[in-house]
């Protein structure tokens, strides 16, 4: 089984700026995508049922206003795993 780790506020805060923009995983599609001017957001990627199977983007906002917390919940209320 593969070890599955997810993200924590320490490895967030921790994040430095990189020259191309990176994504920070967390479990079930969702992960902070942080830009070189340090813009940090949530997005969560999911293959949508209803639409033959596609897949889409779903942004939640920017961190820290959207919390590791929030953003879980939202993901929850998006998409039923």
């Amino acid at each position: 089984m593969k070890n599955i780790k997810q993200l924590s506020d320490l490895k967030i805060k921790n994040a430095k700026p990189k020259t191309k923009p990176y994504q920070l995983s967390d479990v079930n599609g969702l992960f902070l995508l942080i830009k070189p001017d340090n813009t940090r957001l949530w997005q969560m990627r999911y293959t949508s049922p209803t639409t033959e199977k596609k897949r889409r983007l779903s942004s939640f906002g920017k961190y820290p206003t959207i919390s590791l917390s929030v953003a879980r919940t939202k993901r929850e209320k998006t998409w039923c795993w």
